[in-house]
């Protein structure tokens, strides 16, 4: 890391059965931030994980954009409430209706968390796409189900694709 890079938030190094690994970010949040947030809509303990409506893997089809679809196909859309699926727990917490703690107790979707409610491979496809992709805002043939060049084609799983290319790096 050079001088001029800032880290935001300390990172974890999350293990895989094979003894690859990678690092993801750890949130930590004031204690202040724990406490039960004010809601009229939302009281204190009667959050309802309803993340299960969302396509997570979207990004990983569709050009590696990061732009998420329901299950039903309607676009999602951050911080709006659907009107069949409600709102995702992430911005239930950006909006301050619950608090991040009720979050982490509630929220089935969490990454990087053993509770996790995604496919194994699908979490962990998610997790190396997020931290080696292109940020999700970049189009990546590799991540285009319709390109000749789509991951899956090549590679069974999104880190077995990064580190063939780690491995044809050092070859360099």
């Amino acid at each position: 890391m050079s001088q001029h890079e800032e880290v935001l938030f300390p990172e974890k190094v999350l293990k895989f059965p094979d003894g690859s690994s990678i690092k993801i970010p750890v949130y930590e949040d004031d204690e202040e931030d724990y406490s039960p947030r004010q809601s009229s809509s939302i009281p204190f303990g009667s959050l309802v994980c309803q993340c299960c409506h969302l396509n997570w893997s979207d990004p990983l089809k569709n050009g590696g954009i990061c732009d998420y679809t329901y299950t039903n196909g309607d676009k999602y859309e951050q911080c709006e409430s659907h009107p069949d699926f409600g709102m995702l727990c992430g911005d239930k917490t950006n909006m301050d209706m619950v608090s991040c703690r009720e979050m982490s107790q509630v929220c089935k979707y969490q990454l990087g968390t053993g509770k996790c409610a995604l496919p194994n491979d699908v979490h962990e496809d998610m997790l190396w796409f997020l931290k080696r992709g292109r940020g999700g805002v970049d189009y990546d043939e590799r991540f285009d189900k319709n390109h000749e060049n789509y991951y899956k084609n090549h590679f069974t799983s999104v880190r077995e694709m990064f580190l063939d290319h780690d491995r044809n790096e050092r070859k360099v």
